[in-house]
């Protein structure tokens, strides 16, 4: 029989600032962590009036970043993969067709 390790306690402190992003800038090993760079890509007009160019990139501003110990960055890889599987699956199921408002539904035959 496998020995388990006991679950871990977490403590969530709710005054830990939460980070938003929706660009991974960089990650980088220096051979002691792993460090990822978090950002978010923002039209800022010089004017509140203004709004951006047809066709023009927003620049991405750096809003977090994440240094791991090699093995917590085991972790969140495996976890990402488990993450991402699933959600593979669920993009895979066949979708139930809508039925129209003047279409019968059909009974399972």
């Amino acid at each position: 029989m496998v020995d388990k390790k006991p679950p871990m306690t977490v403590v969530d402190d709710t005054s830990v600032k939460e980070v938003y992003a929706n660009k991974v800038i960089g990650t980088t090993f220096d051979g002691g962590a792993v460090s990822i760079t978090l950002g978010v890509g923002r039209f800022v007009p010089k004017m509140t009036d203004e709004t951006p160019n047809q066709g023009a990139l927003p620049a991405i501003h750096v809003s977090g970043r994440l240094s791991l110990s090699p093995s917590a960055a085991v972790e969140l890889a495996n976890a990402l993969k488990l993450m991402l599987d699933k959600l593979g699956k669920v993009a895979e199921r066949p979708k139930t067709p809508k039925l129209l408002a003047d279409e019968p539904a059909k009974v399972g035959r």
